[in-house]
């Protein structure tokens, strides 16, 4: 029987997802000036969908899908407003209209959110772009565009400067940067991919930020199913983490990121700790139950004892009563007892106990 092939990595879905959760960091690595007069007490505004709702059915091109993969809006320290425009493009070929595209997509942004302050970085995580992909220059008869935008390209890191680096952003460009260098070779690809994850894990930094690197990274530097296997063996000592994050991973690698959980919860796995906290919150709620039905009880007592009570007041004012009609009225006991409702033989026995004391 033929093997399944494997599934094809979307490179462009894990960096838009990568810079989703981290993008305090992404900013800080492609324009480090402008993350500093962030005001980061306010949550960036994520507007990809937004401009793209509004551009459905429009600026049409033959064969060509056209959207934005990231449009965020920050809040400046001072109360200023600026548009930061993230386009992350994955070159693995050249694409001969990059360039305009940038342009196109900045005359958009304008016209829908009537903005001049938009920062534009386009980031490549394959092969290295030609020069033209990198500025759009247009000359007319008598007009000239041009339009400069930010560029990131992976395979031009320095490399010892990323791995100095504790932002995550620099890890995902460094696997990036490898993952090309590789070039499909399984032994060099393996080795490198090792040393990024050992790099995530020995980063120092929070957990959560540790486990998402360590995820994007697993997925994007792609082993065969060996050596997958092979390396999960190998990287079982550097394990640490806390909870998975938000990004669609592999079954494979899901199960590997169990046993990154496992490593930081006493060896138990997800189900384990989620039973354990089932069965937590099941004594509670049998220990709350527990408590309701002894205060139930104890209301119970209470409205008992109020009605004892009120039958004791209720048999003093009828024996007083009876008293006085008997002695004051000198009214015969069956007239007693059809005045107050009450059988002859009771008028009888208060009388009696009366007398006897």
């Amino acid at each position: 029987m033929a093997q399944p092939k494997p599934s094809k990595v979307d490179y462009d879905a894990l960096f838009k997802d990568f810079v989703t959760h981290r993008f305090q960091d992404f900013l800080a690595f492609a324009i480090p000036e402008l993350e500093e007069q962030v005001d980061w007490q306010q949550a960036p505004e994520f507007l990809e969908q937004e401009l793209i709702n509004a551009l459905r059915g429009k600026y049409k091109e033959k064969g060509k899908r056209r959207h934005t993969d990231k449009l965020v809006k920050v809040s400046l320290l001072g109360g200023e407003v600026g548009l930061i425009y993230i386009h992350i493009e994955f070159q693995h070929q050249p694409e001969t209209n990059f360039a305009r595209r940038m342009f196109e997509y900045m005359m958009r942004i304008i016209l829908k959110y009537n903005t001049h302050d938009i920062e534009a970085v386009a980031v490549f995580t394959g092969a290295p772009p030609s020069a033209s992909a990198l500025v759009y220059e247009h000359k007319g008869f008598r007009i000239r565009s041009i339009y400069e935008f930010a560029s990131i390209i992976a395979i031009h890191q320095d490399e010892a400067t990323l791995i100095a680096s504790k932002n995550s952003f620099a890890l995902a460009l460094l696997a990036a940067k490898y993952a090309y260098e590789a070039q499909g070779d399984q032994g060099r690809l393996f080795a490198l991919k090792r040393k990024v994850l050992e790099l995530c894990l020995k980063s120092g930094v929070d957990k959560d930020v540790i486990m998402k690197t360590f995820i994007f990274v697993k997925e994007f530097m792609v082993l065969s199913e060996k050596g997958e296997r092979l390396l999960e063996q190998e990287l079982e000592e550097f394990m640490g983490t806390t909870t998975l994050p938000q990004i669609k991973v592999s079954e494979g690698t899901k199960r590997f990121a169990e046993r990154i959980y496992a490593a930081a919860h006493e060896g138990k796995l997800p189900s384990e700790v989620m039973e354990e906290e089932l069965k937590r919150a099941q004594e509670e709620a049998a220990h709350q139950l527990e408590a309701e039905r002894q205060r139930t009880e104890e209301e119970r007592q209470r409205a008992e004892e109020a009605a004892q009570q009120l039958e004791a007041e209720r048999q003093r004012i009828t024996e007083e009563t009876i008293l006085r009609m008997s002695k004051q009225l000198a009214l015969p006991k069956a007239q007693i007892a059809v005045a107050l409702d009450v059988p002859v033989e009771v008028v009888e026995e208060v009388l009696l106990r009366h007398l006897e004391a």
